[in-house]
Order: structure tokens, then C-alpha cells, then sequence
């Protein structure tokens, strides 16, 4: 691994915006990097790595030097089911093992039948991986007959080769990162509900379930990276909403979550909404963001 600063994408096939320039063996021409490289190279006198600082910094497309480039981690709000999502802009700049979380309201995952696996399976056509949290508008039924397994160090259920649901209390490590999915919401559908049409119980945890949460968050020192969830803690959905929401389980794990735990982001979905509300919680709808990009993290850069 070569660690390496990150930076979110701008431009569609340009990844990154650093002022120093490196010149490695098998490349085309310079390639900028951070300094640390200079550190990393420079001991060794059979890299014939060279460096200087350009006077000014510069997209490069980093394919051209390392097959595969960075691996980023992107968030999303509500799909529903919507394929054209897909071929948007913002989707298209995903790259090869790239991963796409959304924050529930999936969508194709709804009626079953021939259309919906025709939908699933061009998403795996995508050589990313797309991997979502629970909505409001997701059948629980279709979802939990798919085969649970471990992924990144949670449990899921396994859709496509690369597609999974990540199963609600779950934390999962991803480049170095951890989230916690806590999907779900109460439905504020003006339809009259109906269980297993448009309202499943499994929206919503049991009473039980939140001491498993509690033991999870006990395991990570409640301390995390970033927080998935559809739902947002009861102020921050009176702030989107305009009203206060039903006080429910989750919910109340939610502020919970709030008042105990440490963590640098709070993305969420539901409103239908790009919203950011200081000081760390970020409403998404069609909107794509990189993990973290506001900081520019350190991450790594690794050869497939």
C-alpha cells in the first residue's frame, strides 16, 4: 500500500489535486502525488523517483499510472427504485471497485417479478459495489430471503455478486473507515398501511434488538467514522421536516446515538433533501458525496 492524500472528485475520470510530482518506472510521464511520497521513494535508489513541486496543482487521471487508482467510498440518498440514477453523471464517475452506499429507499427490491431482476441484475453489471441500507419503501419479505454473510466485518444479505443490504445495528470497515447502518423509519405513507404490501414490523427493531446495538457500539468504544442511516435523530428531522416525528425504538436509539457516540459524519436519506445542518449531519437525495471527502483524509492508494 502507498498512502496517499484523497480528495473528492471533480471532474468525471480525474480523481485527485495534489502539488508534487513524482516520475516512476512503467508510467507515461510525471504524475503529481503528495510529499510523503518523497519519503517513501527517495531512500530507495532503485525506484528512480524523482520530485518537484509544480507551481501549481493539477487532475490527473491516476489509471493511467496504477491500474484500479484510488478506491473511494460514495453516499447517496433515495433511489426508488429508479434506474436512469445510474446513469447520471454523478453515477458515472464510480469506478472499478468503487463503493455506492444509500441511505435506504432502495426501491428495487418492491414487487419482485421479471422487471425488478432485470433491475437487479444491471446493477450487477456495474463493476462497483452498491450496498444499501433499509428505507421505508423496501420489501423486508424480499430482502430477508436473500443468504446472510459476512462482509467487511458485519453481517448482510447478499443480492448480486455486488450488491448487499447491510443489516440494521451492523459495523462495517471499509477502506480503513467504519460505518454503522441503522436503517429503517416509520412509514409516512398517506396510503392506509397494509403488512407485507407496504409495511413490514422488521421497519422498525424490537425492544430486544437495541441491547444488541448497545453491545456493538460497547465493541467499537462507541466511536465511529460515519453513520448510515434513512431515518435522522429526532431534532435533525424536525429541522428537515418542519414537524416533530413519532417517538418509536428507533428513534430513540437514534438521539441515543447522538448524545453518546463520536463520529465525523451522519448521512441520512427520507426527505428528499441535499441538506447539510451543522455540525456533522448530511441529508441526501440524488446528491453523490465521497465518505469524508470534506476533510480530505488520508487514505490509501492500492494495486490491484
Amino acid at each position: 500500500c502507498f498512502i496517499t492524500k484523497e480528495v473528492p472528485a471533480r471532474h468525471e475520470g480525474y480523481r485527485l489535486a495534489i502539488p508534487q510530482k513524482v516520475c516512476l518506472p512503467g508510467c507515461a510521464g510525471p504524475r503529481y502525488f503528495p510529499s510523503i511520497f518523497q519519503k517513501l521513494f527517495s531512500p530507495c535508489a532503485k525506484s528512480s523517483a524523482t520530485f518537484s513541486i509544480p507551481p501549481f496543482s493539477l487532475f490527473v487521471p491516476l489509471n493511467s499510472c496504477f491500474k484500479g487508482g484510488f478506491i473511494m467510498i460514495y453516499v447517496t440518498g433515495d433511489l426508488h427504485g429508479d434506474l436512469r440514477r445510474f446513469s447520471s453523471s454523478p453515477f458515472r464517475a464510480l469506478k472499478k471497485d468503487d463503493t455506492l452506499l444509500v441511505c435506504g429507499d432502495f426501491g428495487f427490491l418492491w414487487q419482485g417479478g421479471a422487471e425488478e431482476e432485470k433491475a437487479l441484475d444491471f446493477i450487477a453489471k456495474r463493476n462497483y459495489q452498491v450496498a444499501f441500507v433499509e428505507g421505508t419503501h423496501d420489501n423486508l419479505d424480499l430482502v430477508e430471503a436473500f443468504p446472510r454473510e459476512d462482509w467487511n466485518g458485519g453481517q448482510v444479505h447478499r443480492i448480486r455478486p455486488n450488491l448487499v443490504h447491510l443489516i440494521r445495528g451492523e459495523v462495517f470497515t471499509l477502506e480503513g473507515m467504519t460505518f454503522l447502518a441503522m436503517g429503517g423509519g416509520s412509514s409516512d405513507d398517506n396510503a392506509p398501511l397494509e403488512k407485507g404490501v407496504n409495511w413490514w414490523p422488521g421497519m422498525l427493531p424490537r425492544e430486544e434488538e437495541l441491547s444488541g446495538f448497545r453491545q456493538k457500539m460497547e465493541e467499537h468504544q462507541w466511536k465511529l467514522d460515519f453513520i448510515l442511516s434513512h431515518q435522522a435523530p429526532t431534532n435533525i428531522d424536525a429541522c428537515v421536516n418542519g414537524r416533530v416525528c413519532d417517538v418509536t425504538l428507533l428513534t430513540a436509539f437514534l438521539d441515543e446515538l447522538q448524545r453518546s457516540a463520536s463520529f465525523e459524519k451522519w448521512y441520512f436519506g427520507r426527505y428528499h433533501q441535499n441538506k447539510m445542518i451543522p455540525p456533522a449531519y448530511q441529508g441526501l437525495y440524488d446528491q453523490v458525496l465521497l465518505a469524508g471527502g470534506e476533510k480530505k483524509k488520508w487514505r490509501f492508494l492500492r494495486k490491484k
